[in-house]
């Protein structure tokens, strides 16, 4: 018999879904190697392993200097003597207005502690409320900001919509640039910023009207335009590093297989 008719007839009862009984176990026959053909597969499964996991731990090195080369780059600015701070009313746009008709047409985005992402929600019995989300637009959770849910759309995606209850905002051309906005704002020179703006009885949330009440460093602008061509630089090489990195993960259970069906 084969094992998997084996194992489906007699380790699985179906009482209105699939149970396992352990003790069944017991009767299942298992096909093995001789012990030295075992320890030659272990061995050579292990050696194998330790080579994706050393290029795993090299990958997130990598990421983790990346990154920290794009937080240089924003401690730089911020902390020029040329940086001047700016109310962010007098610096932003708030996006209140809803897409209309046009958000059958466009993807729905959410904000993530990992950045943009594609809603996994369906839109609401009112979409025509969703606000747009074009390039350069920076958004996020009011009720999720202090755990960095915070996105934005870069010329690589499409413009989209997202929910109504999102801050939406744009820097204003020439003054702030919407990706100096985002790195900044995820980043730890922020944290004060957001926590002292922060309010709610039940859970802390910041809205454009508390926003209003606290100052954005802006660097000169031909700065700024520096830490974004960086900043865009880092995102490009971090992309390439995490789909090698899938990759390599992708190598794992193919291993293993390759393994137990005598291909090792």
């Amino acid at each position: 018999m084969e094992r998997g008719v084996f194992l489906k007839k007699n380790c699985i009862r179906w009482i209105g879904q699939a149970a396992f009984q352990p003790e069944r176990l017991l009767d299942l026959e298992i096909s093995l190697p001789p012990l030295d053909e075992q320890r030659r597969i272990v061995d050579s499964i292990m050696a194998r392993l330790s080579v994706i996991e050393r290029a795993t731990v090299a990958m997130r090195s990598k990421l983790l200097a990346l990154e920290a080369e794009r937080l240089a780059s924003v401690s730089a600015r911020v902390t020029d003597h040329k940086t001047t701070k700016h109310g962010a009313d007098d610096c932003l746009y708030e996006v209140t207005s809803g897409i209309g008709d046009e958000w059958k047409t466009r993807p729905v985005y959410g904000a993530t502690r990992e950045g943009i992402e594609i809603a996994k929600e369906k839109v609401g019995k009112h979409p025509e409320r969703y606000k747009p989300v074009e390039r350069e637009t920076v958004f996020y959770n009011p009720m999720r900001i202090l755990i960095g849910s915070i996105a934005i759309l870069d010329d690589d995606r499409a413009p989209g919509i997202t929910s109504p209850d999102y801050v939406v905002v744009r820097g204003k051309d020439g003054l702030l640039h919407g990706r100096f906005l985002y790195d900044w704002f995820r980043s730890p020179f922020a944290a004060d910023f957001i926590e002292s703006l922060a309010r709610g009885a039940v859970r802390e949330r910041l809205m454009f009207n508390r926003l209003t009440r606290g100052e954005i460093p802006v660097p000169p602008w031909p700065e700024q335009l520096r830490h974004v061509a960086l900043s865009r630089e880092v995102d490009d090489a971090c992309s390439l590093i995490r789909e090698q990195r899938k990759n390599l993960e992708a190598l794992r259970p193919i291993l293993l297989h390759a393994a137990f069906s005598g291909q090792l």
